[in-house]
């Protein structure tokens, strides 16, 4: 407004063509020495279609990574078994280390002592013992042949057994063999250490 007061203070000109001529004056001091098109990336208010469609890319990518999460958990459940698997090895391998030694299979014999009641296992391989316990009452029983002699009896099971199944069955030792009528002596299965 200062321009036009000045144009139309100047005396030949109505205050109509001085606003117009400020107007004017205004107009070429906000024109540009120097104008350069570009882009940049500015909020736009998206129509309903535009808003849809984002709405089903984003469920979309929800999904997907929810798949991901899932295969990831899967592959590290996965990969966390094999990492122990490979731990327990190496703590197996430690030990073996540490002892200088490792458990393999080795020929072995079970020896029964009558006279001290005693079976010792003893490795054939060093020839050392490895362990030694008392009898069984069911090994210190000799297992005889069967009347014909195609079957073996076992007169410890027979005396295990209560009779409470067959009230006839005969489970004194003495009384299977006369039923039994072996004449000659019962042979021994075990296989004992010549002296």
């Amino acid at each position: 407004m200062v321009a036009a007061e000045q144009i139309a203070g100047s005396g030949d000109v109505t205050w109509k063509e001085a606003a117009v001529a400020a107007a004017a004056l205004e107009a070429e001091r906000d024109e540009p020495d120097e104008v350069i098109d570009g882009v940049e990336m500015l909020s736009v208010k998206l129509t309903q279609v535009e808003l849809c469609e984002r709405a089903h890319r984003m469920v979309q990518h929800q999904l997907r990574a929810a798949e991901l999460e899932a295969e990831f958990h899967q592959i590290r459940d996965k990969y966390k078994a094999l990492v122990q698997c490979e731990k327990s090895a190496s703590a197996e391998l430690a030990k073996v280390v540490h002892h200088e030694a490792e458990d393999r299979e080795v020929k072995v014999q079970e020896r029964t002592y009558f006279r001290t009641n005693t079976v010792k296992t003893v490795r054939l391989d060093t020839n050392e013992l490895v362990r030694e316990r008392a009898v069984l009452p069911a090994e210190r029983q000799p297992v005889l042949p069967h009347v014909n002699g195609s079957k073996q009896l076992d007169l410890a099971d027979a005396a295990d057994d209560d009779g409470l199944d067959d009230p006839d069955e005969i489970v004194d030792p003495d009384a299977i063999l006369e039923a039994a009528q072996v004449e000659s002596k019962p042979r021994v299965i075990r296989r004992r250490k010549a002296s």
